[in-house]
């Protein structure tokens, strides 16, 4: 048997590829992916017939179980894990895939908000060090802990530590390093914030609480001069941000709590009173919007209906936009007709373009 070195290679290279891709697949999913939609996104998979693709992806799971990727075999109505004998009594579109987190990730660490900042502007110093063995060593350390998300919030690829892959990273970035000298020297600060509430531009004066991430996106909790109360702030909608130098010290409030604001959806993170939001949900995605939605959410019996608490109308809206093939709001009116608005007003520009 004559053996072609550089083809063993290829082959073993094709199949580490084809087995990363996989993982990727598992992690950038919400939820267990049924072996079509596998087959459908993992390139080497589309090219094989139906019996020859069943047969290389089992030796795939199998090769994964083997290198300790705990890989699980779920229902897709509840997410309830069932053996493979159990498996055959379902149809290929009621039975999904997917990875077991709390096996596969490190336990999580218990990292404080100005914990997680610091390793937020670290990632950005990587680059530029002159030792590439170790901006590449501190880089991959970035990553793994990067993977540390809790089970409420979105895939470990849109919770990025270092704030450098995503539109506003530079005006966040800049405003993380002046809220960060000023939580630590418990300095009030002076900046104009744009609400996307109405669209205007307002000077504010906020004595910072805390920062937290949610979803990859870094909020600033602190109470409000100007509205008497605390509020959230996103940090990219900051701008010409300064700390007000000469006052005294403020003092957190002892009852304060900035844990209590964490796993909160975007459209939870204010304290002003929630709106009951009624929306229909498509059977068929009952499973995912269940996940999408967490334990606030009050289900009609059927799960046809679901109830949500929403405190902060702009980010739920985005949400529903995002889902406006598998939901429907039907309470309250005024909300829905504000949907509605959105997307007519999208329709017309597409139609302009």
């Amino acid at each position: 048997m004559i053996i072609n070195p550089k083809k063993e290679e290829l082959m073993a290279q094709a199949k580490t590829e084809r087995l990363l891709d996989l993982v990727a697949l598992f992690l950038d999913r919400r939820y267990p992916v049924p072996k079509k939609e596998i087959r459908e996104n993992i390139p080497v998979y589309r090219g094989l017939n139906p019996e020859t693709f069943d047969r290389v992806f089992k030796r795939d799971r199998n090769d994964l179980a083997k290198a300790g990727v705990p890989i699980k075999l779920v229902k897709l109505e509840d997410s309830v894990e069932v053996t493979p004998s159990q498996a055959a009594g379902y149809r290929g579109d009621e039975i999904g895939y997917t990875i077991d987190r709390e096996e596969y990730f490190m336990p999580q660490l218990d990292l404080e908000p100005e914990e997680s900042l610091a390793l937020s502007l670290l990632g950005r110093t990587s680059p530029r060090l002159k030792d590439k063995r170790l901006a590449t060593s501190l880089t991959t350390l970035l990553q793994k802990l990067r993977c540390q998300t809790p089970a409420d919030l979105p895939s470990h690829s849109e919770l990025a530590l270092s704030p450098g892959n995503r539109p506003e990273a530079k005006t966040e970035s800049k405003n993380l390093t002046v809220l960060l000298r000023a939580l630590e020297g418990v300095t009030r600060l002076e900046c104009d914030y744009h609400s996307f509430r109405n669209d205007q531009v307002s000077r504010r004066q906020v004595e910072p609480y805390g920062l937290l991430q949610r979803a990859g996106t870094w909020y600033l909790v602190g109470f409000c001069l100007i509205r008497k109360e605390i509020r959230v702030f996103r940090v990219s909608r900051i701008s010409k941000l300064k700390l007000l130098q000469g006052g005294k010290p403020f003092k957190i409030p002892k009852d304060f709590s900035l844990a209590s604001f964490l796993g909160r959806q975007p459209w939870d993170l204010a304290l002003n009173p929630p709106r009951e939001v009624t929306l229909q949900v498509d059977p068929e995605y009952h499973w995912l919007i269940i996940q999408e939605l967490g334990q606030n959410a009050r289900w009609s019996p059927d799960g046809g209906m679901v109830t949500v608490p929403v405190r902060t109308t702009e980010p739920f809206l985005r949400w529903v936009l995002s889902q406006c093939d598998r939901v429907k709001i039907l309470k309250p009116e005024s909300l829905a007709k504000d949907l509605k608005a959105r997307l007519d007003r999208m329709a017309a520009k597409e139609a302009h373009a």
